[in-house]
């Protein structure tokens, strides 16, 4: 009998403890407007991919064009609305279309921000946004789309150079000449791995430190050219651990680089590299 008693008394208590805690719950949240979005899924955001061409060629401005796929991931999306922007300027209404296919021709990207075609410089970017519409709304998207103005690039192949240029060492005073077939490997567009930097002046000079044909197989002699619409700049580390400055230029018409090099002890070389 008295199990019985301890038994209901608890059960009494417990079903108190319950009602309460249930009465602090909504006198704390009386009144809160929690978003629908906490309890529902609603929105889309846009899924960009497929981009073909990835920039806008300089070389032909009149007729460049970027292409891509544009999608609605989350709620059934009737339509995108894409923004658009010059330099990190204020964005404007570009257009809005419907998901699928869509190509943007430089002209296009620019009409309407104040630009010209003739303002259009390398480095210059335009970047596209987008809000996708569905039955419930509008939702901005964070992924956007960058489009630089640059010109493209297609050096990578066998080269037959030559160089003169002057070491700041004491074994190889005076300057030196030198002639040596040379390598570029495109890494990414525009960007090449060249595989002997002083295309042949560091076995000249260095010899009488261990550089040897070796020093080339390994990597120890390559630089990273990169190419934009013509102008070459170039970065590394030589052999002996200093940093390398490259700078140039390409020749549209020949394929001909040309380029001067600068370690951190100033020996320094003038490169022609020709197509082989």
């Amino acid at each position: 009998m008295i199990n019985k008693i301890v038994k209901n008394l608890f059960g009494f208590i417990m079903l108190l403890t319950i009602a309460t805690l249930i009465g602090c719950v909504g006198d704390d949240f009386e009144g809160t407007d929690f978003p629908d979005t906490a309890f529902d899924n609603k929105g889309a955001i846009a899924v960009i991919s497929n981009v073909q061409g990835g920039f806008f060629n300089l070389l032909d401005k009149e007729n460049t064009t970027v292409s891509f796929d544009l999608e609605g991931k989350g709620e059934t999306v009737s339509s995108i609305d894409v923004f658009k922007s010059y330099n990190g300027g204020d964005a404007v209404m570009h257009a809005n279309v419907s998901p699928g296919p869509v190509s943007v021709t430089l002209q296009e990207a620019i009409d309407g921000l104040g630009v010209s075609l003739d303002d259009v410089a390398v480095g210059d970017v335009v970047q596209l946004s987008f809000e996708t519409n569905t039955s419930t709304g509008t939702f901005k998207s964070g992924e956007t789309l960058d489009i630089p103005a640059s010109c493209p690039s297609s050096l990578a192949g066998d080269y037959t150079s030559t160089t003169s240029g002057t070491s700041t060492d004491g074994c190889c005073p005076g300057t030196f000449t030198a002639e040596r077939d040379i390598t570029l490997t495109e890494v990414s567009g525009g960007v090449y791995t060249v595989s002997d930097f002083s295309a042949g002046l560091y076995f000249d000079w260095y010899e009488v430190y261990g550089i040897t044909a070796a020093n080339e197989t390994d990597g120890a002699l390559n630089a990273q050219l990169t190419d934009i619409c013509g102008d070459i700049t170039g970065t590394g580390t030589e052999p002996f651990g200093t940093a390398i400055a490259i700078t140039g230029s390409v020749d549209a018409s020949t394929g001909v680089i040309t380029y001067t090099w600068t370690n951190g002890f100033d020996d320094t070389g003038s490169v022609v590299m020709t197509p082989k």
